[in-house]
């Protein structure tokens, strides 16, 4: 008997499966038969198509954000008490194979998109004549495989997991550290300075694009916050689990990121990865709607209004991760004198 939150991952994403391809088709007779100028009955069953098209479309984000929520509690916090063997989620990944890898790089693709398409449709209702309905379309169009494959690929993961025997995460905790412990690469301390930096570059950009709406409009400079984020995000995420873990562990060369969202470390992995997320999220949404305020004109106020917004959450997560993530590390200094080493 499958666990219920493993039947709701499944019904979840079965749900958004069907209502993004209902969607599609909507969406595939406007981008391919649009003309806003045409007073003819068929642009007008275009027009009610492509609310219809919307209105599935973000329902299906909503029921996948929440099976993708569903999923990563799963993993990290309910089915390591029931894999043989498995502490973590690092042992729920061990006995999916490589399916569940995947799957959770298709489920943040795919969550990607859907964020892209949803910034597109809220602009694009803030005019009348819906300039952007033939792109929020093909980004309708594009999510459809991408969900498609991630459902396919967790439905996949969670069969593997049927019979499967006792697996040992810790040994491949353990065998990576060793590994890195013997390899002659550079140890790479210069990381945490200069995450230390970008965050500091980051929130002062955020907060002085939401600030001063003269910063946020100016060109190019969307896509600067964009291109810093990305950079940052992955150093953030090593630093994370290489230095910073360790303070929250209580123990060293324990780099395990699934362990961060085990209740004994207080379920601090879900705030971190999740600031983290919003970072990637509103980042490449600024620099997306920075884009689309420079083609399309008329769209330019809610642009910006989109772009101060998305600075100023982008800020915030920044200074929640450095929060959470680095104030164990302070407090044991503060106590002890010393940093973990």
């Amino acid at each position: 008997m499958p666990h219920p939150i493993v039947l709701a991952v499944v019904v979840l994403d079965s749900l958004s499966v069907l209502l993004i391809l209902a969607a599609g088709l909507d969406a595939l007779a406007v981008v391919l038969s649009w003309a806003p100028a045409s007073p003819t009955a068929r642009q007008v069953r275009l027009e009610r198509r492509a609310e219809s098209a919307a209105l599935r479309a973000r329902v299906a984000t909503f029921l996948f954000l929440a099976s993708t929520l569903a999923f990563v509690l799963a993993v990290a916090s309910v089915l390591p008490g029931i894999v043989p063997g498995a502490m973590c989620g690092t042992g729920v990944l061990q006995a999916m194979g490589g399916d569940g890898p995947q799957a959770f790089a298709l489920r943040m693709a795919s969550v990607g998109v859907l964020g892209a398409w949803h910034l597109l449709d809220r602009l694009d209702r803030t005019r009348p004549e819906a300039p952007l309905i033939t792109v929020s379309g093909r980004a309708i169009l594009l999510a459809i495989p991408l969900v498609t494959m991630a459902v396919w690929r967790t439905l996949d993961a969670l069969r593997g997991l049927e019979g499967q025997g006792p697996v040992d995460c810790c040994s491949v905790v353990y065998d990576g550290v060793r590994n890195a412990g013997t390899s002659a690469e550079p140890d790479g301390t210069w990381l945490l300075p200069a995450v230390l930096v970008g965050a500091a570059i980051l929130v002062a950009l955020g907060g002085a694009m939401a600030a001063v709406p003269r910063v946020a409009r100016r060109p190019f400079t969307a896509q600067a916050l964009a291109i810093l984020a990305a950079g940052w995000i992955p150093a953030a995420a090593v630093v994370l689990v290489r230095d910073l873990s360790s303070y929250h562990y209580g123990v060293l060369a324990h780099h395990c990121p699934w362990c961060l969202f085990a209740g004994r470390h207080g379920a601090v992995g879900y705030p971190l990865f999740g600031a983290l997320a919003v970072v990637a999220l509103d980042a490449g949404g600024a620099a997306l709607a920075g884009t689309i305020g420079r083609r399309f004109p008329q769209l330019a106020r809610p642009v910006a209004d989109r772009v101060r917004g998305a600075a100023l959450r982008v800020a915030l997560a920044v200074l929640v991760f450095l929060v959470l993530g680095a104030g164990p590390a302070l407090l044991w200094r503060i106590r002890n004198g010393v940093w973990m080493g």
